[in-house]
């Protein structure tokens, strides 16, 4: 049963992925399904924002010069998109609307026992 106070949470969930997701997921899994849903959806893109963080910095160890502050640039812009994506999905799941992210809304599906 959704509650209509529930609403920012879906938003709130993706504000830090990882720890507002694991935070809303804590607080509100148990009794909301979609709740649920969106925070393990949350922690995953958490989880991949933060093994993308890693990936980039091993790859700006690598590069030199200029090379290396365009590469930075790209990739902040990269994970500042990702972000942004996020809480557009919490945006639409706090309108109700369909709100997956490809490829991890499967496995959140799963994990959540929605299926």
């Amino acid at each position: 049963m959704e509650n209509k106070d529930n609403k920012i949470m879906f938003i709130v969930s993706y504000i830090i992925p990882l720890i507002t997701g694991l935070i809303v997921y804590i607080l509100y899994g148990k009794t909301d399904r979609r709740l649920k849903f969106h925070s393990i959806q949350a922690i995953l893109l958490g989880i991949c924002y933060i093994i993308a963080i890693i990936v980039f910095a091993i790859i700006n160890l690598f590069t030199v010069g200029d090379a290396g502050g365009i590469l930075s640039i790209i990739f902040d812009l990269t994970l500042l998109l990702v972000w942004l994506y996020g809480i557009y999905i919490g945006y639409r799941a706090s309108k109700g609307m369909e709100a997956n992210i490809p490829l991890l809304s499967d496995y959140a599906t799963t994990l959540s026992g929605n299926k």
